[in-house]
């Protein structure tokens, strides 16, 4: 009886005192039977896994346990599984509990708004079976074991448009969003929040681009609410980015009015309860607001499960609470609005969608801080149909709504859609559009690029002898390549002679099933070893010969490039967070670090096939997109058959790649060199915005053939007040430092450049390569800092912290010989805090386990010795010169 009080009050329901007389002898009413018979979870599972195992003991990095002092700690709680009866982790579906409860491991957030059934958990017993536990309106952030793990430690960076634009196409009143997964299963189920032994994620990688990014999850059965995953949302605000969680009610496939009975229950006062725990959810873990997709009712009557205005009310509410707010973390947050067929379109002044027109007086418009919701209107909206709607709102602009289009379901959009098709209107009659009537737009994108990389993970898997590590590095390559096609176009190239092609000719000409496998191999940067024979196979083909008519027609043309390429980037202006205001107060360093990798370097040793993923320790990523050229003719991509721009993970500077020019990558991933002539190219990498004095800019790259190649440092100079950008030469002012394994670094001290006017602003920062003769090589770049000369002598507290460990679980299965740990520690960190290198100690020898940005963290198949794992946390500086702390704990099993 004990044990079923107790574990209803874990799951935080409130419980009527009835409960209390209820029979213990009323069927088995002892969760923990259940629990306890789970079977053991397989890691390798790619759907509900990491797809991979990695054992922590393969590669040795130090051979000694000298150092600090060693502070014993003993597990608060231990067992061969989670006893969610003392150990509350709020609502987990079914597929949740058999990973979480058997492995200890922390879950991506989602919720259902009534909680779970305790029969979830393993209760049979007919009186209680089908009682509610972990109800959103008990959500408690204290009490939700995993809450901690799901906060972003990455406030958003301030960032601004680039000054030098790259196409005087791109329109700075547009905004663009995403709305896509951000996880490989995009399920509850993933702990991307604490880590993966995959090095394919499906990340996002062109955030330069994205104004919001919207992580489309959930459902009736896993959960409709769902937070963005931490780590997404660290990879994005570092980057400037917004990301939005998602509350998708969906009525077309079993949403029902009682799942919702707690979404809709008010208080006393009728104030809905959500509201609140909205609001709480947001501001605790880190993110910027909600997607509220209202389909609730699907396509029957308003009310059958959710009327219309009760979601007015909810939404009306929480403006009128976070605009009131005097918490800067509450203050900030935002919301998006869509209904299905949504559409501020009307017919001689009567609206056509009522009802989404009526969100608008949901806004809180009082006071300095107001906040009105953002439309999303449905697919296909033509800007022209919002005008009425914003004559008659002011506070509105068009800015504010939000077209959408489906590219997750029309993959052949990527790269040749124009998509001032969805931003202007477009005039017949003059035939052309009218930029004065516009629109922000949004792409629904499912799985993304994802689509494309688990396509190529399908194909290259049926090979015999591949490497699994391997063919998942290859996946994550393609997943790369598509997501900068998709904002760069099919030349990675933005230009303002770009052209791309309506939706009505590609759907006509490309609508095909196969298409994300033809573009795999019709793509000339992917190197198939039988890529003739694939080719020819794919051009015999009536239907699918047309993808080298209308997308990969290079071989036809003379510049060798694709005639139609045009992507987001095409409308959108980059933006960057490398501006002065950044650089008052911290220095800037970026090692293009995606997250992921196969290896893992830092200053003291680099460990060989290691797989991983972490987008915690995602770096600023390029925001030029591989823009190398001629500098003869700069708005012209080079050959695309023979130069490519992409992350290497083979050769590191720091953390699990770096960036580099070449032809394109095989089959295992690995970037290939390139043919080069006696050209003068240069490659933007960062747009920029900072004043040109007191700042140093060091670039750190890589070439094989270093004696017959110049690199210089190039530099791009804006006068705001005149608009006339030039190339700012600096080759007599570089200092060149040779570091080890090849690696060259390139330093400028930009006081001694004596730019003219107070208004030379620099805004991108490169490297012109100049071959001294036609050569085979590929060129890498490591890291890219930019300080303020005022910091770089500043004095650094190096003085060591008094940490300690909690480990708050320790999982061992009966028939396993290896622990896993969920733990946290106390550390202050400052902006020179770059990570922490998690390692363990076993035989004398210390191995990588795991790296992170946050201070909880979970391990899995750790070996004990004499009952104890020994642990070091080591947290790592952006400045590789200063020598970081270590702190040694032996968990006490």
């Amino acid at each position: 009886m004990k044990k079923l009080v107790s574990f209803l009050l874990a799951g935080s329901l409130v419980i009527s005192s009835t409960i209390s007389i209820i029979s213990c002898s009323i069927g088995n009413v002892d969760s923990n039977k259940f629990l306890s018979n789970l079977s053991d979870f397989n890691w390798a599972d790619s759907e509900v896994g990491d797809g991979i195992i990695f054992n922590n003991y393969f590669q040795s990095i130090e051979e000694n346990a000298t150092g600090p002092t060693i502070k014993e700690v003993k597990p608060k709680l231990q067992g061969s599984y989670i006893n969610y009866n003392k150990f509350n982790t709020g609502f987990q579906w079914n597929q949740n509990i058999n990973k979480q409860a058997v492995t200890g491991v922390p879950l991506n957030k989602g919720f259902m708004p009534n909680g779970n059934y305790a029969s979830d958990f393993g209760i049979e017993s007919k009186a209680q079976a089908f009682r509610r536990l972990n109800s959103i309106l008990d959500w408690d952030s204290s009490k939700d074991k995993d809450a901690k793990f799901n906060v972003s430690n990455s406030n958003i960076t301030e960032r601004v448009f680039v000054p030098t634009k790259i196409s005087e196409n791109q329109d700075e009143r547009l905004k663009y969003n995403a709305l896509g997964f951000s996880t490989r299963k995009h399920r509850t189920f993933d702990n991307t929040i604490v880590g993966t032994k995959n090095p394919f994620e499906n990340s996002t990688t062109n955030w330069q681009y994205v104004n919001q990014f919207i992580n489309w999850s959930g459902s009736w059965f896993e959960g409709p609410i769902i937070p963005p995953p931490a780590d997404t949302v660290e990879f994005a605000h570092k980057n400037g980015s917004e990301v939005y969680g998602n509350i998708f009610l969906d009525g077309y496939h079993g949403l029902t009015r009682e799942m919702l009975r707690d979404f809709i229950q008010k208080d006393k006062s009728g104030r809905y309860k959500i509201v609140d725990i909205l609001i709480d959810i947001a501001a605790y873990m880190g993110f910027d607001g909600w997607f509220i997709n209202n389909e609730a009712n699907g396509q029957l009557p308003n009310g059958t499960i959710l009327n219309y205005n009760e979601m007015f009310e909810i939404i009306k509410q929480f403006q009128e609470t976070v605009a009131k707010s005097n918490d800067d973390k509450i203050n900030k947050l935002e919301l998006f609005y869509y209904r299905n067929d949504a559409t501020l379109k009307e017919n001689n002044g009567i609206y056509v969608d009522k009802e989404m027109v009526k969100m608008a007086q949901a806004n809180y418009l009082m006071g300095e801080n107001q906040k009105k919701i953002k439309m999303q209107v449905n697919f296909g909206e033509l800007p022209e149909n919002s005008q009425y709607f914003l004559k008659q709102h002011q506070e509105y602009n068009s800015e504010d709504v939000f077209t959408l289009i489906d590219q997750g379901a029309n993959s052949f959009y990527y790269g040749s859609l124009d998509f001032k098709d969805l931003a202007y209107k477009y005039s017949q009659s003059e035939q052309k559009f009218d930029k004065d009537i516009y629109s922000s737009f949004a792409t629904y994108l499912d799985n993304g690029s994802g689509i494309f990389a688990n396509e190529a993970y399908n194909y290259i898997k049926t090979i015999p002898n591949t490497d699994k590590l391997r063919n998942y590095l290859f996946a994550n390559q393609v997943g790369n390549l598509f997501n900068d096609i998709q904002f760069s176009g099919t030349n990675l190239f933005v230009s303002k002679n770009n052209k791309g092609l309506s939706k009505n000719l590609l759907s006509n000409n490309l609508k095909q099933s196969n298409y994300d496998k033809n573009a795999i191999i019709a793509d000339p940067r992917i190197k198939f070893k039988n890529k003739n024979k694939l080719e020819k196979k794919l051009k015999e083909n009536e239907d699918t010969k047309k993808i080298y008519d209308f997308v990969y027609d290079y071989s036809k043309n003379s510049s060798s490039i694709n005639s139609n390429s045009f992507g987001v980037g095409d409308l959108i202006p980059e933006k960057t967070i490398i501006t002065d205001n950044y650089l008052n107060q911290r220095n800037f360093k970026t090692n293009f670090s995606t997250g992921n990798g196969i290896k893992f370097k830092n200053e003291n040793y680099t460990v060989e096939n290691y797989p991983w993923t972490n987008r915690r320790l995602a770096d600023v990523l390029p925001t030029y997109r591989w823009r190398i050229y001629d500098s003869q003719n700069s708005n012209q991509a080079l050959p695309i058959n023979k130069f490519y721009g992409g992350f290497d993970y083979d050769e590191v500077y720091n953390k699990g790649n770096s960036i580099a020019i070449g032809s394109g990558f095989d089959e295992e991933g690995r970037i290939l060199s390139t043919e080069w002539d006696t050209k003068n190219y240069e490659w933007d990498i960062l747009g920029t915005d900072f004043l040109s004095n007191d700042k140093e800019i060091k670039v750190v790259y890589k070439v094989d053939n270093l004696d017959d190649i110049d690199i210089n440092l190039n530099l791009t100079g804006i006068n705001k007040n005149s608009k006339i950008s030039k190339k700012i030469k600096v080759d007599n002012l570089l200092s060149r430092t040779y570091l080890t394994n090849d690696w060259v670094e390139l330093k400028v001290n930009l006081n001694d450049l004596n730019l003219s006017s107070e208004f030379e602003t620099i805004s991108k920062v490169g490297l012109s390569i100049n071959p001294n003769k036609k050569s085979i090589f590929k060129i890498n770049v490591g890291e890219i800092q930019i300080n303020n000369i005022m910091n770089i002598n500043s004095e650094k507290n190096n003085s060591s912290q008094e940490v300690d460990l909690d480990v708050e679980y320790a999982i061992k299965r009966d028939n396993s010989d290896t622990y896993n740990i969920r733990f946290s520690w106390n550390y202050l960190k400052d902006n020179d805090f770059d990570y922490f290198d998690i390692l363990v100690y076993y035989e004398k020898k210390w191995y990588r386990v795991g790296e992170t940005t946050s201070t909880n963290y979970f391990l899995r198949d750790l070996k004990a010795k004499n009952n104890k794992v020994l642990l070091s946390i080591r947290p790592r500086n952006k400045n590789q010169s200063i020598e970081g702390e270590e702190y040694k704990f032996n968990i006490n099993l």
